[in-house]
């Protein structure tokens, strides 16, 4: 092949330049734009709590960020209720449990509901000690 040296090198650069400049734009991807940023609706009420366990657990409790919802120890049904102002994206609750030894595997069903509709409705299985973490959704109605 002949030819000019620098030809050929101003012609490489040149495609190496307009091949970069599309490889280029899609490694850098531009910050999308925000939306008209809403304020969060949250809904103010006061849930049903029931914990029904297959054996008593030596202790128990269900919590969110911290805060004790419902606790307690030696009995297979607990009720409470919590008040709460349910954000739209919801809430996790931490639930965690301990059972005596040589218990045998064991249910746990874990429920919360509003006055009309049901909101988490959830059984687990475990043996000696149990951590889950449960999410309450707002009803969408």
């Amino acid at each position: 092949m002949r030819g000019n040296p620098w030809t050929r090198i101003i012609l490489v650069g040149i495609g190496v330049i307009l091949m970069g400049f599309p490889v280029w734009q899609l490694t850098h991807a531009v910050a999308p734009a925000e939306p008209n940023a809403q304020p969060e609706i949250s809904i103010t009420e006061t849930l049903a709590v029931s914990v029904t366990f297959a054996h008593a657990p030596e202790s128990f409790e269900l919590s969110n960020m911290g805060k004790q919802i419902l606790t307690g120890a030696g009995s297979a049904e607990f009720h409470g209720s919590w008040p709460i102002s349910l954000p739209k994206k919801g809430v996790d609750l931490l639930f965690k449990a301990k059972w005596p030894m040589n218990t045998p595997r064991t249910a746990v069903e874990v429920k919360i509901e509003t006055s009309d509709h049901v909101l988490v409705d959830q059984t687990f299985w475990a043996v000696g000690t149990m951590t889950e973490l449960i999410t309450v959704l707002p009803s969408k109605s």
